[in-house]
């Protein structure tokens, strides 16, 4: 039972984290600092490289800075997590 709930608190301390890291993130993108903002979402997919919206936002920062070839590659990553995103399809 406390390895189940010391588990629980693991999961809901790193949602937490993931949560924080998208609000800094989304700031610095805002300001317009897409630099900081890709490192900050770099985090995240470190965390959870299944987080569609942070391989989103990554390839929406390259966009905004020009580099293409990035944010192809990242908005195909959140292709392969997925394939069916309507989102994804907005930034093509």
């Amino acid at each position: 039972m406390k390895r189940e709930i010391s588990q629980e608190s693991a999961l809901d301390e790193t949602k937490k984290e993931i949560e924080l890291l998208f609000e800094i993130a989304h700031a610095s993108a805002s300001k317009g600092d897409y630099h900081q903002a890709i490192n900050i979402y770099n985090k995240i997919v470190k965390i959870n490289e299944k987080s569609t919206p942070a391989w989103i936002a990554i390839g929406h920062c390259y966009s905004m800075l020009g580099d293409n070839y990035n944010a192809l590659a990242n908005y195909q990553q959140a292709l392969t997590i997925t394939p069916d995103s309507q989102v994804i399809d907005i930034h093509f």
